[in-house]
């Protein structure tokens, strides 16, 4: 982990360019993906996570985390209790569930976007 102040403070993990990692993770303060992950990415029950998918990273796999930021490859569904924001290099490839979204141009996007209610956690209009 990188990033502790030895204070508590947020804690990065980091799965690197070059890394390739097959299974699910669960964490609770901030991931950074640049290498390969090949499973689900949840964050952990109560938790203000981040994720950030930089560019060349790749997952392949349902992601669960409050905050994302995705400027690499994702093949799956994307479930974004807070904020999503694609850079120019995503590419997503299934239904982006979101409470706030940001997206510059560039970004790809195969599938759906799905705004979640904000009150019952559903989607709108259901």
């Amino acid at each position: 982990m990188f990033g502790s102040n030895g204070n508590g403070g947020s804690l990065t993990s980091l799965i690197s360019n070059g890394t390739k990692v097959q299974g699910d993770i669960e964490f609770t303060d901030h991931m950074e993906v640049e290498g390969e992950l090949n499973g689900n990415i949840a964050a952990a029950d109560g938790a203000k996570a981040s994720l950030r998918v930089a560019e060349g990273g790749v997952v392949r796999g349902e992601i669960r985390v409050p905050n994302i930021v995705v400027n690499g490859f994702v093949e799956g569904d994307i479930f974004a209790s807070e904020h999503v924001e694609l850079a120019n290099k995503a590419n997503i490839q299934g239904t982006i569930y979101y409470k706030s979204m940001e997206m510059v141009k560039g970004a790809v996007v195969s599938g759906q976007l799905r705004p979640i209610n904000e009150v019952s956690g559903t989607e709108s209009g259901e």
